[in-house]
This record gives C-alpha cells, structure tokens and sequence, in this order.
C-alpha cells in the first residue's frame, strides 16, 4: 500500500519487470540524509547483486562507494577484457581515476595502474600512459612487468619515441623469457612426478608442453638479439 502510494505520488517509478526507483532529484537527497555507514552497506549489497549478473563495471562502481577500492580494482581488473568488449571503458575509467594508489596494497596498485593504462590508450592518451607506468617499478620477475612493458612501448612508439620505445620492449622480452625458463622447468619436473607414478600420458603432456616452452624461449631470445630467421626456425617448430 505504501509503494501504491508513492507511485500514485509520482514520487517512484515502476518498470515493466516490476523494479522501482526514486525520482533522481529526491534520490539524491535521501542519499545524502542517509548515514555513511548506511550507503556502504547498500553499496555492498548493489555491489553483490551486479557481480553475481556479471555487470563487473557497475559493481566496481558500488565497490568503490563502499570504501572497498582493493576489491574494486580486483574484480574489474579480472574481467576488464569483457568489460572493454561491453563498451563499459569510458564509465571504468572514471571510476578508477578517483581511486587512489595510496589505498591499495603493491598488488592491486600494480593492477590499478595497468588498467588506467590500458584504458588511457584506448582513449589514444599515450602521454598518460608513459606518465602512469613510469610512476611505478616493474620487477623482472613479475608476469605483470611483461603487460608494463607492452603498454609503455606502445605508447612511446606513438609519441615518437622509437629508441625508448625498443628499450621498453626489450626489457619486457627479457622478463618473459625469465618467466618462459620457469614455466620449463615446472612442466619439467611434473612430467617427472608423472614419469614415477608411472602415468606415461600425462607424463608426455607435461614433456611437450616444456618442449614447446623451451622453442619459444628460444625463439624469444633469438628474436631480441636481432637474429629473425633463427626465431622464425624456432618459433615455427
């Protein structure tokens, strides 16, 4: 009877599949009477309902709201690809423009800052990119270095700037083949972990999945020295 009487009202508004909503001027005034610990809890609960729908845009939005910026950047940054794909980019970024680095732990600053990045050059905004990668170290030993790397070296290249450009793509060759040696070895000893169980399928899976690994580094490291047919043999076979 209440909600009859505010629809009566022209005070909220139904839609076809029974959802209601405040006016946007009177929205406004109840969120800003309601008590801060009150919005953070709705915002959470908004946050939820739109993940579980896979609307990952809207609910990084709520997350934010919520004083949740580390599970915000999380999420998004895991389904930013869907979300890019969706036409959402425009409305992430003004979300993540307001999240401070400072709020986050070294993880998620690294994922806030490729993301922004990523977006940026979407936008063609190269300056933003080298400006907010550059802001940052980017260990050899880390997988998200090589994603740095690609993005910075992109961005220099449409500045102009070809020799910084090469040496961004140079360093970001060289953590992957850091990361490509690891790989072999892991898939090395757990086709030999197979091999003593005596599971020889899985154990020649594990095998040429090194062996793979192994031509692509190679070719990798060929390619970065110079040498295009030696990696062209090698990434072929």
């Amino acid at each position: 009877a209440a909600l009859a009487q505010l629809i009566g009202r022209r005070l909220v508004r139904q839609d076809e599949q029974a959802g209601i909503a405040l006016l946007p001027a009177l929205r406004q005034v109840i969120y800003g009477e309601l008590p801060v610990e009150t919005r953070e809890q709705y915002h959470l609960q908004a946050a939820a309902i739109r993940a579980e729908r896979g609307d990952y845009t809207a609910a990084a939005y709520h997350l934010a709201h919520a004083d949740q910026a580390e599970a915000a950047v999380a999420l998004w940054y895991a389904n930013r690809t869907t979300e890019i794909n969706r036409g959402q980019a425009r409305a992430a970024l003004a979300i993540f423009e307001q999240i401070s680095l400072r709020r986050l732990g070294p993880k998620r600053q690294k994922e806030l800052q490729l993301l922004r990045s990523e977006l940026y050059q979407l936008f063609g905004e190269p300056a933003k990119v080298v400006e907010n990668l550059r802001a940052a170290a980017w260990p050899p030993a880390e997988a998200t270095s090589v994603e740095a790397a690609l993005l910075l070296g992109k961005a220099l290249d449409l500045q102009g700037q070809t020799d910084a450009a090469h040496t961004a793509y140079a360093d970001g060759l060289t953590v992957a083949a850091g990361l490509l040696s690891k790989m072999v070895h892991l898939h090395t000893q757990r086709s030999l972990s197979y091999l003593h169980e005596r599971d020889l399928t899985l154990a020649w899976q594990e095998a040429n999945r090194a062996r793979y690994l192994a031509e692509n580094m190679v070719g990798t490291l060929h390619e970065q020295s110079g040498q295009l047919e030696a990696a062209h043999t090698h990434y072929t076979a």
